[in-house]
């Protein structure tokens, strides 16, 4: 934690969004050392947008096939990184803030960075393994105030602690991409020396540790405008906020028609909390290609998808895997 204390003490040399831009720019001159395409692609994910949540949802699934097609011992375990993409995703609205503009470069920096890591970090199935479990032991290092995004453009220091978290997760995705690209030889001989986690428990701590920082600055905050007494607070200074980019203003329709959702249907939660535990055992592909099952959707009317068999026979984890399945059709059809 002295380490954290005297990180806080040098935030203020460089601007939150300075920082974050160089350690982007860090990581993709970390790529041009290798030699594939991954610098080039990088740049041109860099020009997408930041995600949405189903897009979240839509990039475990992606992960998942293309581990498939490359392992055949493959298990679906990039559904377990829900958490962690979905707290980066929050963090996104950061840049909207912090620079402004229609076009969020440092949050499509962001997320072009850990979706380049995740996808690298593939080559070795024994490697993204710890890889996952690594980023699902962060996801679960900290939690966020469901307010948090209505929350954050209120406090530069927040804002602050949230660059440097942000900061130290790209160095964690750099660190991870170079090791991911040595061979297998090479990654066998430094397991020797050192373990996997001892390497990124520094980083890994460091990151706990600001994680904790934004916590209790949000847990003050909310404080604050309780005392207040004023309830609308918080949504009448984001609306205001949000003003100053289109993207964000979209952001918090966004947020405001999930909130009816989530009202409208209370039980949701619950429902996605099943699906990615399902998703978790496996993948069962037979019904893919059954032929009720492409029948079903072609039809053009409404029509229910029925599933029998006995106790036990695998149907949660089949309509699981119809799930990840339309997650994966949809994204191609919207990129078509």
């Amino acid at each position: 934690m002295e380490n954290i204390s005297t990180a806080v003490a040098t935030v203020g040399k460089l601007k939150p969004e300075i920082r974050l831009a160089q350690t982007i720019s860090e990581f993709s001159v970390s790529l041009k050392r290798h030699q594939d395409d991954s610098h080039i692609r990088f740049k041109n994910l860099q020009t997408r947008s930041p995600p949405t949540a189903m897009e979240v949802l839509q990039l475990t699934e992606e992960i998942n096939r293309d581990g498939a097609h490359r392992h055949r011992s493959w298990r679906p375990n990039a559904t377990r990184l829900v958490t962690i993409l979905e707290r980066i995703r929050q963090f996104a609205p950061i840049g909207d803030v912090l620079v402004g503009g229609a076009q969020n470069l440092l949050a499509s920096g962001v997320w072009a960075t850990v979706r380049m890591t995740l996808e690298i970090s593939l080559s070795f199935l024994s490697y993204f393994d710890k890889v996952s479990t690594l980023l699902m032991r962060i996801g679960k290092s900290s939690s966020l105030h469901k307010d948090f995004a209505l929350l954050f453009p209120t406090c530069r220091q927040t804002q602050a602690y949230m660059c440097e978290y942000v900061i130290v997760f790209i160095k964690i995705c750099k660190k991870i991409t170079i090791d991911a690209h040595k061979s297998f030889a090479s990654q066998l001989a430094t397991s020797f020396t050192s373990t996997f986690d001892s390497v990124f428990k520094p980083l890994e701590d460091d990151l706990r540790s600001w994680g904790q920082l934004i916590e209790n600055r949000v847990a003050v905050l909310v404080a604050k405008a309780n005392i207040e007494g004023n309830s609308s607070s918080v949504e009448r200074f984001s609306r205001f906020q949000v003003m100053i980019s289109r993207d964000a203003a979209l952001r918090d329709r966004e947020t405001r028609a999930h909130r009816l959702f989530e009202a409208l249907a209370p039980n949701q939660k619950e429902f996605e909390s099943i699906w990615t535990r399902e998703r978790k055992k496996g993948t069962s592909s037979w019904i893919l290609n059954d032929k009720s099952y492409q029948e079903w959707l072609g039809t053009k009317t409404s029509a229910t998808l029925w599933l029998q068999g006995n106790l036990g026979s695998g149907k949660t984890v089949t309509m699981a895997s119809v799930v990840a399945d339309r997650l994966i059709a949809h994204e191609n059809s919207t990129e078509s």
